[in-house]
């Protein structure tokens, strides 16, 4: 199946996840060409182990003697210091660096190419959110009201292009009142059903359902359900009604969206200044509807920066601390607290099975519950940046995540073992920080080849077989559901969680680049690790999972510069195993990391501005079919305030206005409302 197929079944951004695995596998299956076939043979021929074993005061003392396994003897470890050997490694540095260079170029250059094919539609039907514009910091207006004053502004500026404005509201209240009516709605559809179903088993037994309206369902009156749903259904449809209302007449903020009809023009608005004031009218393409933070949409640029400073701040201290709050929960989680902090419980603690388990699974659990949370921490922390969509926060989530992964996954199991043997070296010389980290690598090898086929070989069959997903839906369909769209719902497959599995992923990609002249037996770990990514994930895009938005891809560029910062990391490591190796070419290494550099500026001038912006050329392609503005304006309604209520709709949406009434408005000074 090609890129094209595979982009309209599924979607950009699940095409820029496949294409990740698919880009590894290209990098690491050229890298076994050499690293394999050439130098894993010098390697294990090195013999340095054995003849270190074999020296005069070490044959025979243990204290003395190296303790090494057949995989120590495949690394680059096993050859002799100074040895002309390393000659071999200094041209698998450069051959997997080069490598890497042409295939991510190459990849990124196919996905923008990609990306304007998707901007284009593919030359079908054109999509609703290139005729979207979103804008915020709108100015204060004391002479028009916010609908008034947006249709003007945008009147003016693009006469004959501009459609209507859709002014953004505070929409809080309403969406709660809304999903109280549809838990109210679908708790009645349950127990008319369970009714029914139990109606058919023994009509005289069959006893209509019945809750009580405390908290929880366990305190409060006792009602008949079906009853108390109608009542309640009643009640709440004139006070949605009401609070829509409230919402368009007393609830805009500083921001909205602007339809065109026409996506050149609607591209040259969102990328264009519209007034003097930098911080004022600024515009930007709307995300796709599905994509839409609707809370953040009214936060001003400085409001912004601010929360991304605290947030920042705060990925930091998780980043670089979180072993605080792990020690202090595992301490906490102990069976010996728990029995001092919860001496009520005691009499359950002391039940054998159940302190036996306890104390071998407790403290562990507990670890494991605090690094499940940590994604969804990351991306609730993104999401309070003001970011406007769920694509941007899933980006920030899997920014944020790596850097830890890199930390406290790759550094954390590298260095920390030999760091607290050696802290006081390191507090005499931080200068020695490369070569602590390049005598560490060699003996993490084993370690992290079976984390890598842990990873795929469990991680990916549990994906494959979708047994968890099966076993909670079949305990849904049993206990739980009763209506069909309760089935439905049970049985969503839902989306890649691209926050945190890309980060899982990219970790794969680092161990595999800085192990693969290391110790080149790691490398096809690797491509069995992303060649069953590769296969599983692309069957699940195109058949189970269901995407959460589209983005048209915006998520490979973050890809491509971790791909790229891996590289980087991988070489400052060999240069300082190098060193340690006292091999005296070693500054024949030192240009790598400065072409990386210079490679990662090169790919960031040219092919990153295609995935930020959109070309005029990209958006003046023609299509079979273009949505009526009906349609965009439908689509970029919230679900709370797509009601049947004729005027909260209008007024929410304003239609556009004729040219002559358009006219009379501007030279009223925008005081008259245009509808």
């Amino acid at each position: 199946m090609s890129d094209t197929e595979l982009a309209e079944r599924a979607g950009l951004d699940a095409l820029a996840y496949i294409t990740l695995f698919k880009t590894g596998l290209k990098i690491f299956g050229a890298s076994l060409l050499y690293c394999i076939i050439i130098e894993l043979p010098v390697n294990v021929t090195g013999n340095y182990y054995t003849d270190y074993n074999k020296q005069p005061g070490v044959l025979g003392d243990p204290n003395r003697e190296l303790q090494f396994t057949n995989f120590d003897k495949m690394s680059m470890g096993n050859v002799k210091k100074g040895s002309s050997r390393l000659w071999t490694h200094v041209i698998a540095a450069y051959w997997v660096a080069f490598v890497c260079y042409y295939i991510l170029y190459t990849s990124y250059k196919n996905m923008s190419h990609m990306r304007a094919q998707f901007l284009s539609s593919f030359g079908a039907r054109a999509t609703v959110r290139q005729y979207a514009v979103l804008v915020t910091d709108i100015p204060a207006s004391e002479k028009a009201d916010r609908h008034s004053q947006v249709d003007s502004f945008f009147h003016k500026l693009h006469p004959g292009t501009f459609e209507r404005a859709q002014v953004i509201t505070k929409l809080t209240k309403v969406d709660k009142k809304y999903k109280e009516k549809e838990k109210v709605r679908r708790k009645l559809a349950h127990a008319e059903a369970a009714y029914a179903e139990a109606q058919k088993k023994n009509t005289e037994k069959a006893k209509r359902p019945q809750h009580k309206t405390g908290f929880l369902g366990l305190v409060g009156e006792k009602v008949d359900t079906i009853d108390w749903c109608q009542k309640r259904l009643a009640e709440l449809g004139p006070e949605l009604a009401e609070e829509r209302r409230k919402t368009v007449a007393e609830r805009t903020i500083d921001a909205a969206l602007v339809f065109f009809n026409s996506r050149a023009i609607a591209t040259m608005s969102a990328q264009s200044a519209h007034a003097r004031k930098a911080e004022s009218w600024q515009t930007q393409f709307a995300p796709e509807p599905r994509d839409v933070i609707w809370a953040n949409l009214g936060v001003s640029w400085w409001e912004k920066f601010a929360r991304q400073s605290l947030v920042y701040g705060a990925t930091f201290l998780i980043i670089f601390f979180y072993l605080i709050p792990i020690t202090i929960v595992s301490g906490f989680s102990t069976l010996d607290n728990l029995k001092k902090f919860a001496s009520f419980l005691n009499p359950v603690f002391d039940i054998g099975p159940v302190k036996a388990i306890l104390q071998a699974f407790l403290p562990q659990l507990a670890l494991l519950v605090f690094l499940a949370i940590l994604p969804k921490l990351l991306l609730f922390l993104t999401k309070r940046e003001g970011v406007t969509s769920l694509s941007h926060a899933d980006r920030g989530c899997a920014g944020k995540y790596y850097y830890f992964m890199v930390f406290n996954v790759f550094l954390g199991v590298t260095v920390a073992g030999s760091a607290f043997g050696q802290l006081k070296q390191m507090t005499e010389n931080p200068t020695g920080i490369v070569d602590l980290l390049g005598s560490s690598i060699p003996q993490q090898a084993t370690f992290f080849i079976t984390y890598i086929a842990l990873s795929g070989f469990v991680g990916y069959g549990l994906a494959l077989s979708q047994l968890i997903r099966v076993v909670i839906y079949l305990v849904k369909l049993k206990f739980l559901v009763k209506t069909e769209e309760e089935k439905r719902d049970s049985w969503a497959p839902g989306s890649f969680s691209y926050g945190s599995t890309v980060p899982k992923d990219l970790l794969i990609v680092l161990l595999g680049l800085c192990y693969a002249v290391i110790a080149p037996i790691i490398i096809p770990f690797c491509i069995v690790y992303l060649g069953l990514g590769y296969i599983i994930n692309k069957n699940l895009a195109l058949e189970v999972k269901v995407p959460e938005y589209e983005s048209g891809g915006r998520m490979y560029p973050h890809i491509h510069k971790r791909f790229v910062a891996s590289l980087f990391i991988a070489q400052l490591t060999l240069l300082g195993f190098m060193g340690i190796m006292k091999f005296t070419a070693t500054p024949v290494m030192i240009p790598l990391p400065i072409l990386t550099v210079v490679f990662h500026l090169f790919t960031k001038k040219c092919l990153e501005p295609r995935f930020t912006s959109t070309a005029i050329e990209v958006a003046i392609q023609e299509v079979s079919e273009e949505p009526s503005i009906q349609e965009v304006m439908a689509a970029y309604t919230p679900e709370c305030m797509a009601g049947e209520n004729e005027d909260v709709e209008s007024s929410f949406s304003p239609a556009k206005a004729s040219s002559r009434e358009h006219e009379t408005a501007l030279l009223n000074g925008g005081n008259r409302k245009v509808v």
